[in-house]
């Protein structure tokens, strides 16, 4: 049982790993910053379950900020599950409540590399069969669309507009499954597609190439409505992208 010095001595020092873990707050988009910051240390359980806050008056005196960038940051944490807000304070939640309602992206970033792997394999090569069982003209017309453009920053090294198509490319092929579940669930974890995208472009750009071949092959096989060639070639796509994030080290 801990006591009540304990408790509080424990409290203390995750304030202070609270206010040194995020006093060099930008202040551009400070509010989601701030939050972004917060649910990495409740999920690091740098604060952990049951932790109290400082009041509103210190934590903006300490972080430099105004009562309504903290109340925005908490509401939206609250909406999200993280923490409790009641006249005793601010708290953060137990485990199984911050479980039950985590938003998919934060698990997803601080997942393993195997198992983020083994999450875009069975799910996207479950949406390249069902896409090339279901795709009409109107999606094949648009996955073309976008891997041209592709080609198009490639060829100018234009590595931010290529990362965004890529994933583009990705969702198009959700949408054209037919299956609103598989594409919203691609769709949470946009910016965590993009930015694992981006970082394999930019850190080895010899990959561009072979990558868009991969999207060619993947756009064939639905082209040709062939369910089980595409998702072999998403399957060996997805496997590929990860075997170049562990050579450059990317996760490390």
């Amino acid at each position: 049982m801990v006591n009540k010095n304990s408790k509080e001595l424990l409290n203390q020092q995750m304030t202070d790993d609270l206010f040194s873990g995020i006093k060099n707050i930008a202040k551009q988009s400070i509010t989601y910053v701030l939050l972004d910051r917060l649910i990495d240390m409740i999920m690091d359980e740098t604060l952990k379950p049951g932790y109290t806050f400082p009041n509103e008056n210190e934590m903006c005196k300490q972080l430099g900020i105004g009562r309504s960038t903290l109340r925005e940051t908490y509401t939206a944490l609250m909406a999200m599950g993280f923490i409790t807000r009641t006249k005793a304070g601010t708290t953060v939640n137990d485990r199984m409540s911050i479980a039950s309602a985590i938003p998919l992206r934060y698990i997803f970033k601080k997942s393993e590399i195997n198992d983020i792997m083994d999450f875009r394999s069975m799910l996207e090569s479950q949406t390249a069969y069902l896409a090339a069982q279901r795709a009409n003209d109107s999606y094949i017309e648009e996955m073309q669309n976008i891997l041209n453009k592709m080609k198009h920053c490639a060829e100018n090294n234009d590595i931010d507009s290529l990362s965004k198509l890529d994933f583009d490319f990705h969702l198009t092929i959700a949408l054209a499954s037919g299956n609103p579940l598989l594409s919203k669930t691609l769709s949470a974890i946009a910016t965590e597609l993009e930015r694992s995208a981006y970082s394999g472009y930019h850190l080895d750009p010899s990959i561009i190439d072979k990558s868009l071949e991969f999207h060619q092959n993947i756009l064939d096989a639905i082209i040709a409505h062939d369910p089980s060639q595409a998702k072999l070639a998403m399957r060996t796509h997805i496997k590929d992208i990860y075997t170049v994030f562990r050579r450059i080290s990317y996760y490390d």
